[in-house]
């Protein structure tokens, strides 16, 4: 269960977040805005990375007082909009590095690397290959495979089918639903077919939320106020 009360997120006297509230229980929750929603601030609230007032409430327990890494310590990830190349570091040792931090033992991890690159649809001639090399695409299906081998209990996509070729594009949306078995998704986008996927939805107008409600439903509201 999430349940935001009231968030707010003021920069530079401009209001970004105002009174955002929302609750689910659902596997797979869609933000849905246009460009200058607020919908990456609400991320960044979600995660700690902004400081915002109101209160985020993740299976029962208040987080707003926790840093990122506390956050991440119980189970909240957000896998960035833009990914970060790491400049130098190859696919197998970030992925390597994200077995290591939930503590998979050393003999299972190319065991489990392999099993998740697989279902993004990559293989293993890309373990060697440099993060810096990857195209957007590819960049972000790794990512994904790094979240989904932290087992996060919370996992926060923020635009998750930005910069990404037409492959990529069906093969991330494939892994989000088999990562959506094991975590519950926050899936912030504009993208009607990337919003298809979820459960339930809420439309978020210049930082406050409209609605909340059927997915169908909210892309139409959604489809209305663009116009």
């Amino acid at each position: 269960m999430i349940e935001v009360k009231n968030l707010s997120l003021i920069k530079e006297d401009k209001k970004i977040l105002d009174d955002v509230s929302f609750k689910t229980d659902k596997k797979i929750f869609a933000v849905i805005g246009a460009n200058g929603a607020g919908k990456t601030s609400l991320s960044y609230c979600l995660m700690g990375v902004e400081k915002c007032g109101g209160s985020i409430i993740i299976n029962g327990r208040e987080i707003n007082n926790l840093k990122i890494y506390e956050r991440a310590r119980l189970g909240v990830t957000l896998a960035w909009q833009i990914p970060a190349s790491f400049e130098g570091l190859s696919v197998k040792e970030y992925l390597d590095a994200s077995c290591r931090c939930v503590g998979i033992q050393y003999d299972e991890r190319e065991r489990r690397i392999n099993e998740v690159l697989e279902r993004t649809g990559l293989n293993k001639e890309y373990l060697n290959r440099k993060l810096s090399k990857l195209s957007g695409g590819e960049r972000k299906r790794v990512e994904l495979a790094s979240v989904s081998l932290t087992e996060p209990k919370v996992v926060i996509l923020d635009e998750p089918d930005s910069g990404i070729d037409m492959i990529s594009f069906d093969k991330i949306l494939n892994f989000i639903k088999y990562l959506s078995n094991k975590s519950q998704i926050i899936l912030v986008t504009h993208s009607e077919k990337v919003s298809q996927m979820a459960d339930e939805a809420m439309l978020l107008v210049k930082g406050r939320v409209i609605k909340q409600g059927p997915t169908k439903e909210i892309l139409k509201l959604y489809d209305e106020v663009s116009r």
